[in-house]
């Protein structure tokens, strides 16, 4: 028997895909073959297609991970997979950290509604600098509405 021959009796056709029917992980089909162990659809398209080049996914069109059509199989790097997911809706990008919850946030918004407040009535940039231990340059930079104020309820 072709391995060919092998994966077309392991799946069965559901539309245009070709579905594992052997075992899986849980997401993708899995198999033994010559003593190792291979992904269904990895080992698909490297007997229908081709050699699979190192660090390199195979992925699905249909993104259904329990597909082996070599129709339906492409050749992607990690961040091509992942963009491929963004792209169809499969993942949500995480919501950027913002404000005082940054970790390379020096002050809170609080405190930077203190000092905007400070130096408006009067307090030079340098003592307020030195207050909160930060450079002249960024209580300016808080004042003028550069840094983080779109976070801070001035």
């Amino acid at each position: 028997m072709t391995d060919q021959d092998y994966i077309k009796q392991r799946t069965k056709k559901v539309g245009d895909c070709w579905i594992w029917q052997g075992p899986n992980n849980g997401r993708y089909g899995t198999m033994g073959k010559r003593g190792v162990r291979h992904f269904a659809h990895r080992f698909s398209y490297s007997v229908f297609i081709g050699k699979i080049p190192p660090r390199m996914k195979v992925c699905h069109t249909c993104d259904t991970p329990l597909c082996c059509n070599p129709e339906h199989l492409f050749l992607g790097t990690q961040r091509d997979n992942i963009v491929d997911a963004y792209n169809k809706g499969r993942l949500v990008p995480p919501a950027p950290v913002t404000g005082d919850a940054h970790h390379n946030a020096k002050l809170t918004d609080k405190q930077i509604v203190e000092l905007i407040a400070e130096v408006n009535a009067g307090s030079s940039k340098t003592s307020v600098a030195k207050k909160y231990g930060i450079s002249d340059t960024s209580v300016g930079k808080y004042v003028r509405g550069e840094m983080r104020t779109q976070h801070a309820k001035v």
